[in-house]
């Protein structure tokens, strides 16, 4: 049975769930970045983590898979995976491990996509794509992802467009 969720933004349109798992992803990589990156004061970043926290913003600002036509998609997803190898190159050593394995599982979802012809629908029906969407070692990873954005990136003031990356 389809998971039947109304986009917000989208009045009578349902999310579709390979939106809402790759949405799920990114928001726990980024760390709603628009509350976890985007508010006040930036002298509260220490300066070996603003490169991090820049890119985390830069990610946190793209519209992904907005639409789901697969050039668009993959458009989005090689976008996705640029900033998360380059989140990965800018992050400090206390958490680098965890964002190197960000860009492994970006990888290990690109690849899927791809395998699908950057098809949404099909990719969603795969139960390779699913079990890794909802892996525990994933979810336990991204947690981690956000509570170091949260306590180091703190809010800050800068809004970066998608185009800045």
């Amino acid at each position: 049975m389809p998971l039947r969720l109304r986009a917000p933004d989208r009045p009578g349109r349902p999310v579709r769930p390979v939106r809402l798992l790759v949405g799920l992803g990114v928001v726990l990589l980024a760390g709603v970045t628009v509350v976890a990156c985007g508010g006040a004061d930036q002298t509260r970043v220490p300066g070996r983590a603003v490169p991090y926290c820049d890119t985390l913003e830069r990610m946190g600002a793209l519209d992904l898979l907005d639409d789901v036509a697969p050039a668009e998609v993959r458009r989005d997803l090689t976008r996705l995976l640029a900033l998360t190898r380059r989140a990965a190159r800018e992050a400090p050593p206390e958490i680098r491990a965890d964002a190197e394995a960000a860009v492994a599982a970006q990888v290990r979802f690109n690849d899927l996509y791809a395998a699908f012809g950057w098809d949404p629908d099909a990719v969603n029906r795969d139960r390779t794509f699913i079990d890794f969407a909802n892996s525990p070692d994933l979810g336990s990873l991204y947690v981690r992802l956000q509570g170091y954005q949260d306590r180091v990136c703190g809010p800050r003031a800068r809004e970066l467009g998608p185009d800045a990356a």
